[in-house]
């Protein structure tokens, strides 16, 4: 069990990443309304996040920025884990089952 992880220590990853997918979707939905449809929503530079990040919050999408600090976004980002989530959970997130209750 060299750097294995607990069952418990999985379904709490699990479980954090679940609850930030909405806002994760939120950010890569968000248009901004000013018109730059090249803007790569998956773009995972610190500026460009930190600049979606001001015109959500303009936009009156406080919930979501409070909950994405600009690290959180590049670690969904880099990481596979928007489109894990968004594969399983796109249209559906409340009403299927949860990994983390098999754990």
């Amino acid at each position: 069990m060299n750097n294995a992880r607990t069952a418990d220590a999985c379904k709490g990853q699990y479980t954090s990443l679940r609850s930030l997918y909405p806002y994760i979707k939120e950010y890569i939905n968000f248009t901004g309304g000013e018109g730059d449809g090249d803007m790569d929503p998956l773009n995972a530079d610190e500026e460009a996040i930190e600049d979606r990040l001001g015109r959500m919050s303009r936009a009156n999408k406080k919930a979501a920025v409070e909950k994405l600090p600009t690290k959180t976004v590049q670690l969904w980002l880099n990481n596979p884990w928007y489109e894990l989530f968004d594969y399983r959970y796109s249209s559906f997130i409340h009403s299927c089952f949860c990994l983390a209750d098999f754990v």
